[in-house]
């Protein structure tokens, strides 16, 4: 800005001395003011100096609140309470008579009381009064009962529908601290430098004076003359108050304060220069002979709105943008170019473990795929939290048999050194860990694990046969011949462990008969041989390997095949008695039926116990 003047300053301080928000009122004229009696000289107001060495002399005239003494009492507007005087409210030529309302001046404030029907105070300034014609239908509009679209200012705001905030959230932009519009800048439609409407501020109306219009000039308010009259004394309160002389050769190019021409304008033609940055650059100005150039006020502190305009004026436009409408990684990349805002394009998934939404749809890391890590019990899955990819082994801990890898060395159930064992020693065998059990692996001789238990290990005594084989039908236990004459044996075993089966050979021996035949071979169980009912016997016929179909199989009870029939009717005799041993009319054939027989015993279900079945095996016994 260029140094100005002393006496410029002088009359903007004058000019800025308000005595009330918003009611226009005009600056203290100082003592220097022009008299019409002294011709314009300002030599023969008051007492002093005239110039020339010589003092003035005070020519008393009556007291009028103007900021001088014009009774000579040595007292400046003694006969006016500025407090209370409606017609000077706070500061000479401020009245507070509104039009169209009622006015109070108290405190030297003007407060308006009330408006006349049909008028209403929409800016809140009482220097324009009541200056808004309007019915009140509502106090306020609404879209639930239709004043929101009836085009009607049903509460005489001066706004109407959806330009209200009572029917939108976004309405045109209102000089009222506020971002009416929603694009983050304030009152940016606004100049409160030159507007005479919103002088230094929102709401501060610039009064009329005579023979003049209302202006504002870098936020204090002041008059242009209408043409053919100017301000000859610079006070703003009694108007344009003389008739303008145009000069010999009108120029209006020097910025001097005159108005050459007399058209109410004053050095119209100043060719001015340029200050400020982005939206805040303004001409310099020249006001009463001096220039000025101030740049306007930044729209905000920050330029956060991608509007392609340098809100804060410091010549670099949008540089504080952060996108809003974009999220994850497309608000990261969003751009902001000319004024147009654009999310950055997202990523076709988010596996990566980063803390980054890489998809843009609003979740982190949601396509994370986890992996594992360690072995065995110490075996974990990864996770992602919080942007950190986590993968924690567990602790090994000493073996145990339990079908898990415990110490986390690969191996599952694996025996520790020696002495020490997964599983613990049983009575009458050993013990070992099978698919994570332990289980008994072996029994001392002479005994059987009945309830797979290790708790009583080998409990069961099995019979001294069972030492020497019966596992299988080429390891069955030979009881020897079985002759048809009364032979008669009964035989006792355990099926134990469990799956265990016990076989026994036998030969049937047909002895050579004459008359009939003795042959009976019976197998069955003792009474009370089969406890529970829970075992079975299998009778085959022939040698193994070539064994012919079993004679009977499942058998819970008995077993019987012989031919000593006596039966019959007629002549016709059944079996083999009375036989011969050669072909004889009505005889039948004495034949020889020695046989090998396989006998299995064992549980259907597989199952063991420690209780024992007995069996009778005979030949020839009726």
């Amino acid at each position: 800005m260029p140094n100005i003047p002393a006496q410029w300053l002088f009359r903007l301080l004058a000019l800025s001395v308000v005595a009330f928000a918003g009611c226009g009122a005009e600056a203290i004229p100082p003592t220097d003011t022009f008299r019409p009696d002294d011709g314009g000289t300002g030599d023969g107001d008051q007492g002093g100096d005239d110039g020339d060495g010589e003092e003035t002399v005070c020519v008393p005239t009556d007291e009028i609140c103007d900021g001088v003494d014009n009774d000579c009492d040595t007292a400046v507007d003694e006969d006016f309470d500025l407090a209370t005087d409606p017609d000077n409210c706070g500061a000479c030529g401020a009245p507070c008579r509104p039009n169209h309302g009622t006015g109070e001046c108290a405190g030297g404030v003007c407060t308006i009381l009330d408006c006349e029907p049909g008028w209403v105070d929409a800016n809140l300034s009482p220097v324009d009064g009541c200056e808004y014609e309007c019915a009140v239908s509502r106090p306020s509009e609404s879209t639930e009962d239709g004043s929101c679209s009836d085009g009607f200012d049903n509460d005489c705001d001066t706004r109407t529908d959806d330009t209200d905030p009572d029917c939108a959230t976004c309405v045109p932009e209102f000089c009222n601290t506020l971002d009416d519009d929603c694009d983050g800048l304030t009152d940016e439609d606004f100049d409160i430098d030159f507007d005479p409407l919103n002088c230094g501020a929102c709401g501060t109306v610039c009064p009329e004076r005579e023979h003049a219009v209302p202006i504002c000039v870098l936020g204090s308010c002041d008059i242009r003359c209408e043409p053919g009259y100017e301000n000859r004394n610079l006070l703003a309160t009694d108007g344009c108050e003389a008739t303008c002389v145009p000069a010999d050769v009108p120029n209006e190019v020097p910025c001097d304060g005159r108005d050459d021409d007399c058209d109410g304008e004053t050095d119209e033609d100043y060719l001015p220069y340029r200050c400020g940055s982005g939206p805040c650059e303004r001409n310099s100005i020249c006001h009463h002979g001096t220039t000025v150039c101030e740049p306007r006020t930044p729209f905000a502190t920050e330029d956060t709105t991608c509007d392609n305009i340098d809100d804060d004026c410091d010549g670099t436009v949008d540089e504080e943008w952060v996108s809003t409408g974009c999220v994850g990684a497309c608000a990261d990349t969003a751009t902001c170019i000319e004024g147009v805002a654009a999310c950055g394009p997202p990523a076709a998934n988010d596996a990566t473990c980063d803390g980054v939404d890489d998809d843009c749809d609003g979740v982190n890391d949601e396509d994370y795929v986890s992996y594992t890590c360690g072995v065995g019990a110490c075996q974990r899955t990864s996770m992602c939290v919080l942007g950190i990819d986590r993968c924690r082994e567990g602790t090994p801990v000493d073996e145990t048999c339990n079908g898990i890898d415990d110490d986390c060395d690969g191996v599952t159930d694996d025996d520790p050194p020696a002495p020490a064992s997964l599983c613990p020693t049983p009575p009458g065998g050993t013990a070992g860990c099978v698919d994570g059990v332990c289980r008994m692996t072996s029994c001392d001789p002479g005994y059987a694990d009945a309830d797979g238990s290790i708790a009583n290990g080998c409990e069961c005594a099995v019979e001294a046969s069972e030492a020497t084989g019966g596992g299988s039908c080429t390891a069955a236990i030979d009881l020897g011949d079985f002759p048809d004459s009364d032979s008669d044996r009964t035989i006792t075993g355990k099926i134990a462990p469990a799956g265990d089966v016990d076989w026994y050979r036998i030969r049937a021996v047909d002895l050579a008969d004459t008359s009939c035949d003795e042959f009976n071979l019976d197998i069955r169980f003792t009474t009370g041989g089969n406890p529970g009912g829970v075992f079975r016997i299998d009778v085959n016929r022939g040698t193994c390997g070539t064994v012919e179909p079993a004679c009977a199989t499942n058998i819970s009870d008995r077993y019987s095949w012989y031919t000593d029939f006596r039966e019959g009717s007629g002549t016709t005799a059944l079996g083999e008695c009375g036989c011969r041993t050669t072909s004889t009319y009505n005889y039948n054939l004495c034949a020889d039926n020695t046989a090998v027989y396989y006998v299995r015993v064992y549980r259907p279900d597989g199952g063991a116990n420690c209780n024992d079945y007995s069996l009778r095996i005979s030949n020839g016994v009726f």
